[in-house]
């Protein structure tokens, strides 16, 4: 028993001295303002939306083109019609999210950098290739 009355004013103790011995008006309450960072954001996010414009970009031009070319152009196509309607509708929605990518990117100059770098990379290792495996740029 005399285990059970110190374990009760011992807990009573400790949960009366976690309260505020004073009153706290909502007036006294200071606020706490977080303002913006004004740090740029971190390369990988400018990296990130200049490959998903690119990506966007490519894919979005080339089943358009796939449309246009085997729905218009080409006189034995073959395969359903529902396979042209999807690509055009893919197509669309992909230029509609290169334009998404691409007010993000020209807002900022690393992701402006960061396309010139993958372009040029590609420009040159596709030259790369072809002098390797097509026995010179001028052709077989």
């Amino acid at each position: 028993m005399k285990q059970l009355v110190l374990l009760l004013i011992t807990v009573t103790t400790f949960t009366n001295i976690s309260y505020a011995s004073f009153p706290v008006i909502e007036t006294e309450q200071t606020e706490i303002s977080i303002e913006p960072s004004s740090s740029k954001d971190p390369w990988y996010i400018s990296f990130k939306n200049a490959i998903l414009f690119l990506a966007s970009s490519l894919f979005g031009i080339t089943l358009t083109l796939i449309f246009f070319i085997e729905g218009f152009i080409t006189e034995d196509r073959e395969g359903p019609i529902g396979g042209l309607i999807a690509a055009l509708l893919i197509g669309i929605a992909l230029l509609f999210a290169s334009v998404f990518y691409g007010k993000k990117v020209w807002s900022d100059k690393l992701s402006q950098k960061m396309i010139l770098g993958i372009i040029s990379l590609f420009i040159i290792g596709f030259l790369l290739m072809m002098l390797m495996y097509g026995g010179g740029v001028s052709g077989l």
